[in-house]
């Protein structure tokens, strides 16, 4: 029976070798026999031995920890974001060390403190929240490389071109008829990925010449959730002035959105076309499933990952520092009114820019 207690001693005892050669065996370091490396692994395994992670790091020169710094891991998309870092972090052979604060200045420097005491050798960013000035500072000074994933492009790391993702489905829908479009932002979530989107959606519609208009929702509301339920009962008063298409900034956003209109016996998408951002796991079995923008979240984690890495074993002081976007992938479902065997990537154009 696997026993909780086992140390290196105990499995060098049942193994018949010594502490040494059982080090090595562990650590994977040293000439040792690679019949005696397995038996040696395949005891401790039963044994149940776990290495005493906090005495190996205070006896190593480096860690190989790297912290993951997220504004809120309750936040659905967010939280997505966390564990794909976290398990493409682990499959890279790094220990991750999640963050999650409220985000006041205590606890910047907790934050801060937590990463440095445990000598991360790199910091990964999931959030596209601003990001404590300060903070940052001290982890430059103390040469932590900081890499974003989807975290826009003020970070060199790897995220996903909103603008073009918005841009080409609102030309997608003008071509169908829609002219009234209405987007819901948030005061105190607004942040720079959001407004990417809004780029692309009004890049779209300035090429209409002024057939097409948008209605732009504000909602002071802390909870978002409350402020999506305002939106829509604001969209039902305006009558024939109503939006025939809402954009959502996130999956959640619409699927709360279309949630409110059926309450109130609308119709989707027959009166009001839908599309959200994310493709949440829910967003298949949303009614009517929802259209929206998949993220290929794996393939960015791996992307950076590697980039941290390289940046980890570099052994000058010249470190990539660059900035990369995978494209995103619409996902083409019936709250949209658009054909579901479309093509995903129409290849529309590319938006203006300023």
């Amino acid at each position: 029976m696997a026993r909780n207690n086992a140390t290196i001693r105990s499995i060098a005892k049942t193994a018949g070798v010594s502490a040494t050669t059982v080090h090595r065996a562990l650590s994977d370091k040293g000439e040792i026999h690679p019949d005696t490396r397995k038996r040696i692994l395949r005891i401790s395994e039963q044994l149940g031995y776990y290495p005493n992670l906090p005495a190996r790091r205070l006896a190593q020169a480096k860690t190989n920890l790297v912290g993951v710094l997220a504004s809120s891991i309750s936040r659905p998309f967010e939280s997505f974001k966390v564990d794909v870092a976290v398990r493409e972090l682990f499959a890279q052979e790094y220990e991750p060390l999640v963050w999650s604060g409220d985000w006041t200045a205590s606890s910047w420097e907790g934050m801060v403190e937590l990463f440095l005491s445990n000598r991360v050798v790199g910091v990964l960013i999931v959030t596209e929240r601003h990001i404590d000035e300060a903070a940052l500072q001290r982890l430059a000074q103390a040469e932590v490389p900081i890499l974003g994933l989807d975290a826009g492009p003020r970070f060199p790391g790897v995220g996903v071109d909103r603008c073009q993702c918005l841009y080409e489905m609102i030309r997608r829908l003008v071509r169908r008829g829609h002219r009234r479009f209405g987007v819901l932002f948030f005061s105190r979530r607004r942040n720079p990925l959001d407004v990417d989107k809004l780029k692309g959606i009004r890049a779209a519609l300035d090429e209409t010449a002024g057939q097409a208009t948008l209605q732009t929702m504000e909602s002071p509301v802390g909870d978002y959730r409350k402020g999506v339920v305002q939106a829509a009962e604001e969209v039902l008063l305006r009558g024939g002035q109503r939006p025939t298409a809402f954009i959502g900034l996130s999956d959640l956003d619409a699927m709360i959105f279309m949630h409110r209109l059926a309450l109130a016996g609308m119709k989707v998408p027959e009166e009001v076309a839908v599309i959200g951002f994310g493709d949440f796991p829910e967003s298949a079995y949303s009614v009517p499933p929802l259209t929206t923008v998949a993220l290929p979240l794996q393939q960015m984690a791996r992307r950076v990952v590697d980039m941290l890495k390289t940046m980890i074993e570099s052994d000058t002081d010249e470190q990539p520092a660059h900035y990369e976007e995978i494209p995103g992938q619409w996902v083409i479902r019936q709250s949209c009114g658009l054909a579901e065997s479309e093509p995903s990537t129409p290849g529309l154009g590319t938006p203006p820019t300023n």
